[in-house]
């Protein structure tokens, strides 16, 4: 069953098309994350979906029921924010509160209710401190209780962690996710962040002016990323452009600075039976570093002009061709010797690791 169906969304602020025909599907109990760059329209798409904006043309459906036409607290929503937006002069039950007796429940009810949402929340005993007793990661949390404590069909989120520091967006992004688990409640999470994607999701959508450019689970949009943008908005990667060509029963890619690349066969479905120009894309931490040529296929020998030191990982930037500089992530191992700035080294990877993309 389907929690959430977003048909054929365009929203236009003046001349600028800000979602141009989006459709999205989000199974029910399923965490779904918009992601995309500023100003790509995730958080209108989440705005329309909440009944906050108003669509030009498309429709909205929450578990089968269409309710573009209803106001939003007749939609069956909870919303978190970025700013988390909880009452200042309201202690923490009354905050998560607010939505229950808005609702006129008995006073009981709202009271086993909030208990309840609280214990989930681990925020048991803090009933009546006030927002600014609290730090940002308990406020946070509160927001997420309010959100929750009327049940709703959906949850939304809107950049609930970006006024977080590093720390504390990593705990609170895995708390989220266990959260969302234990309740099962369908939810759309907005975000800029591609690790907090990779990390909370079930399914990713990744924007870019207003279109989706690829649905798929966090695996799939980082080992099959659909084009350009893809590959280079989620993680890191080295983009070669060229074309396609059989060479002694190889498909191999021709860079335009002639490089040779092996390509595996099933990587090649999709772009070889098309018009689109082939981009091949492969993943820094795929490529290994060695001193001596160890006769794979796609070796190539280069020079180190950058190594950057990042306690767990080093990341090597290493010139291949004048025109050529390509980047390298490595585990760091126990006694491995640390390389040096100019080093002669030979660098590899499987075909396999050699990801054709399209250009748009």
């Amino acid at each position: 069953m389907s929690g959430l169906d977003v048909v054929d969304i365009h929203v236009r602020y003046g001349p600028l098309k800000v979602l141009n025909g989006v459709s999205l599907s989000v199974e029910d109990g399923r965490f779904m994350t918009l992601l995309g760059p500023s100003g790509c329209g995730k958080t209108t798409l989440l705005r329309v979906i909440s009944g906050f904006s108003q669509p030009e043309r498309g429709e909205i459906y929450i578990k089968g029921e269409r309710v573009d036409q209803k106001p939003t607290y007749k939609r069956g929503i909870g919303l978190v924010f970025q700013n988390y937006a909880l009452f200042p002069h309201m202690t923490v039950f009354d905050n998560v509160a607010y939505g229950l007796k808005m609702r006129k429940l008995s006073r009981p009810d709202i009271a086993r209710r909030v208990k309840k949402v609280l214990e989930l929340i681990r925020l048991s005993g803090y009933e009546d401190r006030l927002p600014r007793q609290l730090s940002g990661g308990e406020q946070q949390r509160v927001a997420m209780a309010r959100a929750l404590v009327i049940e709703p069909k959906i949850l939304l989120l809107d950049e609930p962690l970006s006024n977080l520091d590093l720390k504390l967006r990593q705990h609170l992004r895995l708390e989220i996710k266990s959260i969302q688990s234990k309740t099962g409640v369908t939810t759309l999470y907005v975000t800029h962040d591609q690790m907090e994607a990779l990390v909370m999701s079930d399914n990713i959508a990744l924007l870019k002016n207003g279109i989706i450019q690829q649905v798929g689970t966090p695996t799939e949009i980082y080992e099959q990323p659909i084009n350009r943008f893809v590959a280079g908005f989620v993680g890191e990667g080295n983009i070669f452009e060229g074309k396609l060509f059989q060479q002694e029963g190889s498909v191999v890619f021709l860079t335009d600075d002639e490089l040779t690349i092996h390509v595996s066969e099933d990587r090649l479905t999709r772009i070889i039976h098309s018009d689109e120009k082939p981009v091949l894309c492969v993943r820094p931490e795929k490529i290994s570093i060695s001193e001596k040529s160890e006769g794979y296929v796609n070796t190539f020998q280069g020079e180190i002009e950058e190594i950057v030191y990042e306690g767990a990982t080093v990341r090597y930037s290493v010139s291949l061709t004048p025109s050529r500089t390509i980047l390298v992530i490595e585990q760091v191992v126990e006694r491995a010797p640390m390389r040096a700035l100019g080093d002669r080294v030979y660098v590899h990877w499987s075909p396999k690791n050699s990801g054709l993309v399209s250009e748009t």
